[in-house]
This record gives C-alpha cells, sequence and structure tokens, in this order.
C-alpha cells in the first residue's frame, strides 16, 4: 500500500488505466496463441456454410465435415490449460517496461524499508524517495501485444483464412449463398434452380366446379368449397414439410407426404389434404417457403319443400309436388315415412315403411313430381306421418315440413277382393290381429255358397287360414300377407296395375336416355314402346271402369285424350329429341306423364243423352260417398267394440260413443232415403237394394240405441251390401246410356285442343309459344340438321370443321 497517498492522488487514476490495459495485453498475448487453432477452424466452418457448401453434402458427408471441424476447434481447446490471468507484478513490470522506466519505480510505490518503525529519519528518507520515483510515473504505456505468431506462422495464413470469411459472408447474401441454420440441417440438399412446386384444388365432384390451378395471382384468398382437396406436387424439393394452420380454431398441423408408388419419382413428394373451412397452408423446404391462404365456402344444407299437398291421383298412385334448391344440386332425395301414434300403439308392425325414391331434375335443382304406386304396400290405407328428405353430394340433408296423411290404396271393386285386402292390412299393422283375422277369414268362408260364386277363391281363402293358423314366425306372416294380396288381386283382376307398371317402365327407360344423350335410333325405339305401354294402359283402364259396380268422381285435374292427340304428342316428343333439344323433350315427357296419371278414359255424350248420362254420373257420386260415409260409421263401431273389449273406456264414455254413432247412423238413413227420393224424382230406378239398405241402417240404429256395437256392426255391413247392389244397377243404366253417345274431341268452340289445354289450328298445329319447338321451328331445324350430315360425309374437310359440326350435332 502506498504511503502517504495523498501526494500521489492525481496519478492513480493513470496508473489505474495503464495497469487495466496492461491486463488485457498480457491476456490475449497469453490465450490468444491457445485459441487461434480454434478460431481458424470455425472461421472456415462459417466459411463452408456461408458458401452453401453444406446445401449439396448429403446427409453422411454433412455429418462427417462438421463434426470433424467442430472436433478440432473443440480439441484445441486444450491448449488452454497452461494459461493464467497476469499478476500484479507482472502487470507493474510490463508497465515499466513498456514505458523505458529505470529503477522498478512501481514497485518502489509499494515498498518500504525494513526495521524502520522507531527511526523517523529512514522514515522520511524512504518517503523522499518514494516521492521521486512517483514523479517518474508520466506517460505510462502498455506497449502493442506481441503474441509471437509471426514466429510460428512467418507467411501469414492465417490471413487468407481470414479473407476466405469475409469473402464467404459476402457471397451468402446472393441466391446461391448458404445460411447458419445449414449447419445443424440434415435434411437432403435442395437445387432451388430445378426444384418444382405445382399445386391445384380439386373441389368435389358433386359441385361441378373445374379444378384451380394455384398461381400467382391466387395465392391469396383463393375462394374454393368446402370439402376441397388441396394437392401440392414438389419435385426436387428435398425434405419439405406442409403446415396446416386452421383459422377458424387456430391449430396448426402438420401434413404428412403421400407414399410414392411409382419408385421412377423417388425425388417428387405429394402432399393432400381435404379443407374444411378457411386455413393456410405453409410449404417450407431449405431456403423456400411458400404460403396458401383458401376461403372456404360453406357448403348449406339443400332445402326441399311441397308445392302441393301430397295426394292421391285417378290412377290411385301417391302424387308428389316438391321444389328442391342447393348451391350445388341435390343429389339424392326420398320421402320418409313414419305411422302415426294410432299405428304405433298396434305394436307390432310386420312391414317396414314405403321407400319412395324423389326424381330429382336437371341440374339438382328446381320443382319436380314423383308418382309412386304405394297401393300395394301393407301399409296402404294407413294414416302415416310423410317427410320429403333431400340430401347433397356433401352428405347434408334438408327436411321439408311434415304431413299427415293417409297413403293412397288400391279400389277393389269385388266385394269379397276388398274384405281379403283389409284383413291383410290389419295383419301387416299388427301381429297380435291374427286371430281376429282368422274369425274373419271364417266368417268370409262360412257359407260360400252365398256368398263366394268362384269355387276357386273358396280354396285360395282356406288355404290363407290354414297358412295363418300354422304361421309361428315373421316370415310365415309375411308369406300369408303376401298370399293374400296375391289373392285378392286374383279375385279383382290386375290387368290395368301390370299395364302402368309397363307404362311407368317405358317412361323411365325414356327419360334416361334424354338424360344420357342417346343416339336418335335409341330413342325412336324407346318412345314406341312408350307408345305402345300407352294404348295397353288406355285399354286397360277403359275395361276397368267398364267392370266397375261404381265409376269414380271426375276430378279437375282429370285428362280426356283421344288416339290422334296422343299420337301428336308423342310425335313431337320424338321430333324434339332428335333434334337434340333434350331438355325440352324432357319436359314434354314430364307433362305427357302427368297427364297420364289423371287420365280418365270415357265417352263424353250431347244433348239430352249427354245431359242424362252426366246427371246419373252425378247421382252415382253421391251414392258412392254415402257408402263412403257408411264404411267410416262401421270402422268407427269395430274400433269402438275393440276398445271396449280391452277395458279402454269407461261405461260413461262407451255409452256416449254409441250415442255419437247412433246420431251419425240416422243422419246417413235419412240422406239415403233422400238420396232415393231424388232418384225417383229424375225418371231412375233404384232398385230394391237401396230400400234393403235404409231397412239395414234402421236396425243398425236400434243396435246402437240398445248398446249393442256388435250387431250394429253386422247391419252395417249389410246396409254396405246392399248399397253395393243398388249401386250395381244403376251403373249397369249409366253404361246402357254411354253407349248410345260419342265423343268428337273438339271443344264448344269447334277448335281442337292439345292434351295441355292449347288451341291448335286448322292443320293441329300449335299457335301459341309455350317454351316449346314449334312445328315450324322443328322442319327448319331438320332441315338444318340434314344438311350438317351431309357436310360431314365430305372427306375434303378440315378437322377443325368437322370438329365444329360435331359439335353442333351434340348440342343439348
Amino acid at each position: 500500500m502506498l504511503n502517504h497517498e495523498h501526494p500521489f492522488r492525481f496519478r492513480l487514476s493513470a496508473l489505474a488505466r495503464a495497469r487495466a490495459a496492461a491486463w488485457c495485453v498480457l491476456t490475449f498475448e497469453r490465450l490468444w496463441p491457445r485459441v487461434i487453432t480454434c478460431v481458424l477452424v470455425l472461421l472456415m466452418l462459417l466459411s463452408l456454410t456461408w458458401f452453401g457448401v453444406f446445401n449439396y453434402l448429403s446427409y453422411w458427408p454433412h455429418v462427417i465435415v462438421l463434426w470433424a471441424l467442430l472436433f478440432i476447434a473443440i480439441g484445441s481447446l486444450l491448449f488452454i490449460s497452461g494459461f493464467h490471468f497476469p499478476s500484479r507484478h507482472d502487470i507493474d513490470r510490463r508497465i515499466e517496461q513498456a514505458s523505458g522506466l529505470k529503477n522498478r519505480p512501481l514497485e518502489t510505490l509499494y515498498d518500504k524499508p525494513v526495521n524502520d518503525d522507531n527511526n523517523a529519519f529512514a522514515k522520511a528518507l524512504w518517503a523522499e524517495h518514494q516521492r521521486r520515483m512517483a514523479g517518474e510515473l508520466q506517460n505510462l504505456k502498455t506497449g502493442v501485444p506481441e503474441t509471437g505468431m509471426t514466429r510460428s506462422d512467418p507467411l501469414a495464413l492465417r490471413a487468407l483464412v481470414v479473407l476466405f470469411t469475409v469473402t464467404a459472408f459476402a457471397y451468402s447474401s446472393g441466391t446461391s449463398g448458404g445460411r447458419i441454420a445449414d449447419l445443424f440441417d440434415f435434411s437432403r440438399p435442395v437445387n432451388l434452380s430445378r426444384m418444382r412446386v405445382d399445386a391445384w384444388v380439386t373441389p368435389p365432384a358433386y359441385t361441378g366446379k373445374a379444378p384451380l390451378y394455384l398461381t400467382e395471382s391466387n395465392l391469396q384468398g383463393a375462394k374454393i368449397p368446402e370439402g376441397s382437396k388441396v394437392t401440392i406436387r414438389l419435385v426436387d424439393g428435398g425434405d419439405a414439410t406442409l403446415k396446416l394452420h386452421d383459422k377458424q380454431t387456430g391449430k396448426t398441423e402438420n401434413i404428412g407426404a403421400l407414399e410414392e408408388h411409382d419408385t421412377t419419382k423417388t425425388n417428387s413428394r405429394t402432399f393432400e389434404t381435404i379443407l374444411l373451412s378457411s386455413s393456410e397452408l405453409t410449404l417450407k423446404t431449405r431456403h423456400y417457403e411458400k404460403n396458401w391462404n383458401f376461403d372456404v365456402v360453406v357448403d348449406r344444407a339443400p332445402t326441399i319443400r311441397l308445392t302441393k299437398e301430397p295426394g292421391r291421383i285417378l290412377n290411385g298412385s301417391l302424387e308428389l309436388n316438391y321444389a328442391l334448391d342447393d348451391d350445388y344440386g341435390v343429389e339424392k332425395a326420398y320421402v320418409e315415412i313414419t305411422p302415426t301414434s294410432s299405428v304405433k300403439e298396434t305394436g307390432l308392425p310386420l312391414y317396414d315403411a314405403p321407400d319412395i325414391k324423389l326424381l330429382i331434375p336437371r341440374g339438382g335443382k328446381g320443382d319436380a313430381r314423383t308418382v309412386q304406386d304405394v297401393s300395394i304396400h301393407p301399409w296402404a290405407g294407413s294414416e302415416v306421418r310423410l317427410t320429403l328428405v333431400a340430401e347433397d353430394g356433401a352428405g347434408h340433408q334438408g327436411r321439408s315440413e311434415t304431413r299427415t296423411i293417409t297413403l293412397p290404396q288400391r279400389n277393389f271393386g269385388n266385394p269379397l277382393a276388398r274384405a281379403v285386402v283389409e284383413q291383410r292390412r290389419l295383419l301387416a299393422l299388427n301381429t297380435l290381429s291374427r286371430d281376429r283375422v282368422l274369425d274373419m277369414l271364417s266368417a268370409l268362408t262360412l257359407r260360400p255358397e252365398e256368398t263366394i260364386n268362384n269355387y276357386t277363391h273358396y280354396l285360395a281363402l282356406r288355404s290363407i287360414w290354414t297358412r295363418l293358423r300354422l304361421a309361428e314366425t315373421d316370415e310365415d306372416l309375411k308369406n300369408v300377407a303376401d298370399f293374400m294380396w296375391q289373392t285378392a288381386i286374383g279375385i279383382e283382376g290386375d290387368n290395368v296395375n301390370q299395364a302402368e307398371k309397363n307404362l311407368k317402365a317405358a317412361e323411365a327407360a325414356l327419360r334416361d336416355a334424354l338424360r344420357n344423350g342417346a343416339s336418335p335410333e335409341e330413342i325412336e325405339r324407346l318412345t314406341e314402346a312408350l307408345r305402345q305401354a300407352m294404348n295397353d294402359y288406355i285399354a286397360a283402364l277403359a275395361e276397368q271402369q267398364q267392370n266397375d259396380g261404381l265409376g269414380q268422381k271426375p276430378s279437375e285435374k282429370a285428362q280426356n285424350l283421344s288416339p290422334d292427340e296422343l299420337a301428336e304428342k308423342l310425335k313431337q316428343l320424338e321430333d324434339t329429341a332428335k333434334l337434340g333439344n333434350h331438355t325440352a323433350a324432357e319436359q314434354l315427357l314430364n307433362e305427357l306423364e302427368q297427364l297420364m296419371d289423371n287420365l280418365q278414359v270415357s265417352r263424353g255424350g250431347s244433348g239430352e243423352e249427354g245431359s242424362q248420362t252426366s246427371e246419373m254420373q252425378k247421382q252415382l257420386d253421391k251414392l258412392g260417398d254415402l257408402m263412403r260415409k257408411q264404411q267410416e260409421t262401421l270402422n268407427d263401431t269395430h274400433k269402438l267394440e275393440d276398445e271396449r273389449e280391452r277395458g279402454e273406456k269407461t261405461p260413461e264414455e262407451y255409452r256416449k260413443d254409441l250415442d255419437d254413432l247412433k246420431r251419425r247412423q240416422d243422419e246417413l238413413q235419412q240422406e239415403l232415403k233422400k238420396f232415393d227420393k231424388d232418384l225417383t224424382d229424375k225418371g231412375l230406378k233404384s232398385g230394391q237394394g237401396l230400400k234393403d239398405a235404409e231397412n239395414k241402417m234402421d236396425k243398425s240404429g236400434q243396435a246402437l240405441q240398445q248398446g249393442d256395437a256388435g250387431g250394429s256392426a253386422d247391419q252395417q255391413s249389410k246396409a254396405l251390401d246392399a248399397m253395393r247392389d243398388g249401386a250395381s244397377k244403376l251403373m249397369k243404366e249409366m253404361q246402357e246410356a254411354m253407349k248410345k253417345n260419342g265423343n268428337d274431341g273438339k271443344n264448344g268452340d269447334g277448335l281442337s285442343k292439345d292434351p295441355l289445354g292449347r288451341k291448335l289450328g286448322s292443320a293441329g298445329h300449335q299457335t301459341e309459344k309455350n317454351g316449346i319447338p314449334q312445328e315450324s321451328d322443328m322442319q327448319r331445324a331438320r332441315r338444318i340438321l340434314d344438311e350438317i350430315r351431309k357436310k360431314l360425309g365430305q372427306s375434303a374437310l378440315p378437322d377443325s370443321e368437322k370438329e365444329y359440326l360435331e359439335r353442333l350435332l351434340k348440342f343439348d
């Protein structure tokens, strides 16, 4: 420690700075020779990296070069083991030597004499000596570091390494330069000049959208349908990775590359992913990164709605009119039918609901109509809930409003066939009603000589009874139900049903041909098949209406087609299809199908005879309505009796329901009396059947008043049979009157109309425009097509012109 610090305080700061500088110089001189090797190796490593050498090395050469240089660099650090920091004495000696100081003044400042504690003169003398030495401490220096590298590297080769590093650093800023991160990137090398990236989006097939190739103009915010498949193919891209960032959830996931089965394409990688929401894709490889942003358009669920109430058309089928809508078109539509609560209570139905597939218009959207014959299904005549369901290609469903309807059933004119079908329906809806059906079948065959005219029918009924009694499984019961339907058809006859099936098949075949672009020869063949099927159906329908005991009530939808009108309609359809306008042809087919569904075969009269026939038809309609009401009353009576037997009705409720049935029965009796009186006033013969029906109704009312629902039901059944006999006689009288009348197919104004109600000219040509080519247009188009075909037959035509003419022939 300095003696008398105050005189030398002004020199202490300079001395401290000199000592700090000397410490750094000495430390550098001792450390640099020991670390120079490590530094040079690391500079070489960085130089190789910046020159991009590691971008061209495969995995093992990369690892060997990297770890070899790192091993040398780390191994050279072993020389540091002999390194020690400079002491104060070393620092002072360095300053004294660099500053040219003699007699070691710095050491004198810290020295003191030996055994001078009691000698004042010695202390003063030593202090004066220190002051003089301190006075020499002017302009202290540390000197330039001397590492001795000139002796170990006299040629200064180390400077080449530095120059090499500086050059590499400058080179790294170019397109071929490397990065420090490449040192530890062991993925496959990538040559960006040879790398190729192809990316495209394939929308779902049901959308009808064309694939979208991703270019620079649509990398950001490309709008694609939901469920689109994005494909990215990378050639010579090394070990690239693809990441998907979902913008909606914020999650990021890695997309793996597909396995390449083609061994010749080992340098390519393919990524595929399905996008369900707006996302961002990022492709990364060495020195390359690319982003794609996609705005996914959500696929809306389809909509379907009823445009008309479901109903039964004249031929007995279920008619459904509906409208479909979807952003890309509906792929599939069907009807969902569920039983009402009253049907569910029956417990164990044998059959599933009817399977009804809905027709889909062109493009998967728009108005459509489907007619389905459900009359043969065991549920026919039951109350059900009906819902239309539409489904698009993505599996989204849309549902219409639910309607409660009664499924149309076939009208059987033969009472025996009608009874068999009714028992079949009861058995199909509830397997527990087997005993009741057995009793009813026994009752039907109790007196066959009075009720069954055909012995074959009697044997069929007994066979049904035997099969039903021996049935043990549901499959056995289904076989019995099917046999009951076949028996009913055999009793009634099935000409119309078979003809209608053939007609529907012909219509479906022609529709498919129009949609698939069939040849003109195929269109002509299918049109001829449709013409024959329509003729057979009309003949069968006419025969049925002549044989039925009751005529059907005329409908506003009913269409009367003459043979000439039908032939003209078919010819127009065929010509339109041959001209290539398949859309208009399909429209004509739909209109013709609707006309046939509502066809009513009859012969109209004129004058007094026509008026009489019309009046008789009205009376038959009234009688049919009375029979319907009587049948409903009979059904309610059976239902009330069953509920009483099951204990579901209290005596008070049972009595109240009996009174209500009694009131309805009395009203029906009064209506029948009024109907009989009206027939007599109009000079029509009612026959004894209606008189007997009045008596049976009166007995039925008395039985209800006495609380005998079973006896009332028997009388009501007899009343129905009597009304049928009266209706049969009245129908025969009407048929005789109809045979005397004719129908000229003209309207009151003397002008013919087509089946759609449009006026025709004198030559039968249309005079109104309804979106379907007129006769003159069709003739002109035919001439043009003939000229095109002749032109195509010339061999000297250029290929481009031939292709153009062929496209004209295929135009739809």
